[in-house]
């Protein structure tokens, strides 16, 4: 390596000022910021989960129902919360029927995941 090369190496490392959050990289995706992408993304999620919840809501058994909520998809695996071992016990019992019709109604989902717990609180102020 030549002394101009080592220098021409030397200056491209340097560091260039921060770039804040806001601020679109000069090679990303049609000009997005990270805190545009973070944005993005969660969105996505969102969207996902409201329509995990309603593909749910129209295939769960309609006495349980009330006793569930969307925890959310973890890539084909539909996680569902549940009150009570009593309550997941009586799903599991009727797993295959139900998957079956999620992968009718949601495309994407192969499977359903039950986890016994409280439902979240929402935040009041």
């Amino acid at each position: 390596m030549t002394e101009a090369q080592y220098r021409r190496l030397w200056l491209n490392r340097q560091r260039v000022g921060a770039r804040g959050l806001a601020t679109p990289h000069p090679r990303s995706e049609h000009g997005v910021s990270v805190l545009g992408r973070i944005i993005q993304q969660a969105a996505e999620r969102l969207r996902q989960r409201e329509a995990a919840a309603a593909a749910w809501a129209r295939v769960a058994p309609p006495a349980l129902v009330q006793e569930t909520w969307v925890l959310g998809v973890d890539g084909p695996i539909l996680r569902v919360g549940v009150r009570s071992a009593a309550v997941a016990y009586e799903l599991r019992r009727q797993r295959e029927k139900l998957v079956a019709a999620l992968v009718r109604s949601m495309s994407g989902v192969r499977d359903v995941r039950f986890d016994v717990g409280r439902p979240p609180v929402a935040e009041t102020d």
